[in-house]
């Protein structure tokens, strides 16, 4: 747990901490960027088969969502990256089939296979585990619905906000995401950058079992000075 900061100083966080990607990355019902990607894939929709590089747009698209990294082994931006490997020559075709047929037939539904064999297929990591939740069932919401993808996007983090969200696993947040939330264990990091006692009295409250305590003062006070 972290005092404060938003998704992308979590994100990189994370790489710094957890080489295995086990940590999920808590996030705000009403973070922006959930909205924002959801915009994207309808433009992606409506002008893939006018677009000139069809293949780099949906590049662009995908490491939204997608380490680059991982994305780049696969995806250039004209086309997809030849392999002399039997194996990955193989993965390669099926990931050109989704593409192909996206690009033929534009659709919220042929997108959504889209990101799903990037994840099988291509063995990308997901950037936030929970964005990628989050626009595939709006992918296959739209696809049911015939709504668009904003729409779709709307109603389930509405739903979400009316529901709450269930947490799993070992996750990463800060004390706003965890507050009224309880943990069996709980790492503290940066505990000398806290300055507020409330969010520091939130952050010492979430443990049941364990609480863990990373800092460079052997004296904490979160008081602002």
């Amino acid at each position: 747990m972290i005092w404060k900061g938003g998704i992308t100083s979590r994100a990189k966080l994370r790489k710094q901490i957890d080489f295995g990607y086990r940590l999920t990355l808590l996030e705000a019902i009403d973070d922006k960027s959930f909205y924002t990607l959801a915009k994207a894939a309808d433009e992606l929709i409506s002008s893939i088969e006018s677009a000139r590089k069809p293949i780099k747009k949906c590049k662009e698209f995908l490491v939204k969502i997608f380490n680059k990294t991982d994305i780049d082994k696969w995806i250039g931006d004209n086309s997809i990256t030849k392999k002399r490997n039997v194996v990955d020559r193989d993965t390669s075709n099926i990931f050109q089939m989704h593409l192909t047929a996206f690009n033929k037939n534009p659709s919220a539904s042929l997108l959504m296979e889209i990101l799903k064999s990037t994840k099988a297929d291509l063995k990308s990591k997901y950037i936030r585990e929970g964005i990628n939740y989050s626009i595939t069932r709006a992918l296959k919401q739209a696809g049911l619905c015939s709504s668009s993808v904003s729409v779709s996007m709307t109603e389930q983090r509405n739903l979400i906000r009316r529901s709450g969200s269930s947490i799993q696993g070992k996750c990463l947040g800060t004390t706003l995401l965890t507050k009224g939330l309880e943990f069996d264990t709980v790492a503290i990091l940066d505990a000398h950058k806290f300055d507020s006692p409330k969010h520091f009295y939130v952050a010492l409250t979430r443990a049941c079992k364990k609480l863990v305590i990373f800092t460079e003062n052997t004296t904490l006070s979160p008081y602002v000075s």
